[in-house]
């Protein structure tokens, strides 16, 4: 009996860990509606360089790839290596400067005037 898809693919992905995680970055830029302009060749540059395969996962001190300028796509000069707790720290400050500051008033209010009340 032969292999499942998903057989196939989990072991696929583990003899070519650089071509999946290409692909996985590639295929979440498009779900997410942001540009992707980096080949394959410079993707392997890069995670060669900052050893990206090595380190990605989903722990707090495992590395992500993230745009330095939100506001812009995948390239070459836009990505940087940051560990998952410093990328969340990142787009928490980036979405408050977005949102702007939280607006929290304190109203003081004046005591009435009790001088004339009959109690």
């Amino acid at each position: 009996m032969g292999l499942s898809a998903t057989e196939r693919m989990r072991r696929w992905r583990k003899n070519n860990p650089m071509n999946a995680a290409y692909n996985n970055l590639k295929n979440n830029a498009k779900r997410r509606g942001k540009p992707f302009e980096l080949t394959f060749e410079q993707f392997k540059q890069f995670a060669i360089k900052t050893e990206y395969i090595a380190k990605k996962g989903i722990s707090a001190t495992s590395y992500t790839i993230d745009r330095i300028n939100e506001e812009l796509g995948y390239t070459i000069d836009n990505i940087q290596v940051l560990q998952n707790s410093d990328n969340i720290k990142k787009y928490k400050r980036f979405r408050l400067g977005e949102l702007g500051q939280p607006e929290f008033r304190i109203e003081t209010v004046k005591s009435p005037d009790v001088s004339n009340c009959p109690f």
